[in-house]
């Protein structure tokens, strides 16, 4: 017996909804982790405990076996092999997010040293970044606030600098050049220390 729908003719014509596709293919086994997967899980696993310092242990445990709903290595299939290494790089970016905030939240401290230098920074964080909790801020914002508190100290130390050069060579200023700049006031000093000269 034929299994082919016959759509010739004037009376054998079908739209295509009224077909029906059947699948005779047999179902794809869905078989656990090939050696060569494994081994490559087992040396993603091994490099990233190594990079973010913990233990492989912990991260077949928490990351891999969560992210694919199993117990034990063995019970991975071969379709959830990217799952787990996606699970990996997950963990893996999220470390290294978590170690530049870190990174940058302790530069800001550095920066903020100082009632006037804390005073900025919140302003900057509440005006500009919307927050001024840096414990929850993205790494992004946390740059700004650095890239601006950097700004900020770069202009205390040049006023900084400027007042000291400008009290130094008023300070040093020689006579003839203090003279030259109030002359009037020096006749009136001079005039009134004559005075007092001649009284007493």
């Amino acid at each position: 017996m034929s299994n082919a729908v016959d759509v010739q003719g004037e009376r054998n014509r079908v739209a295509g909804r009224d077909l029906i596709e059947v699948n005779l293919a047999p179902e794809s086994k869905d078989d656990l982790l090939v050696k060569a997967q494994r081994d490559a899980l087992r040396g993603l696993v091994s490099l990233i405990a190594d990079e973010c310092n913990q233990s492989a242990r912990h991260l077949w445990v928490t990351v891999v076996h969560v992210a694919v709903g199993v117990r034990t290595v063995r019970e991975i299939r071969s379709s959830q092999y990217q799952d787990a290494v996606d699970a990996l790089e997950r963990f893996r970016e999220n470390f290294y997010e978590q170690q530049r905030r870190e990174n940058l939240r302790a530069r800001l401290n550095e920066l903020s040293r100082g009632k006037q230098a804390s005073d900025e920074l919140s302003r900057f964080c509440l005006s500009v970044l919307g927050d001024v909790h840096l414990h929850g801020m993205p790494s992004e914002k946390l740059r700004e606030a650095v890239a601006h508190m950097e700004q900020y100290q770069q202009r205390q130390r040049e006023l900084l600098s400027e007042a000291k050069a400008a009290g130094e060579q008023a300070e040093r200023m020689p006579y003839g050049a203090l003279l030259r700049q109030y002359p009037i006031h020096c006749f009136v000093i001079g005039a009134v220390g004559f005075l007092f000269g001649l009284m007493f």
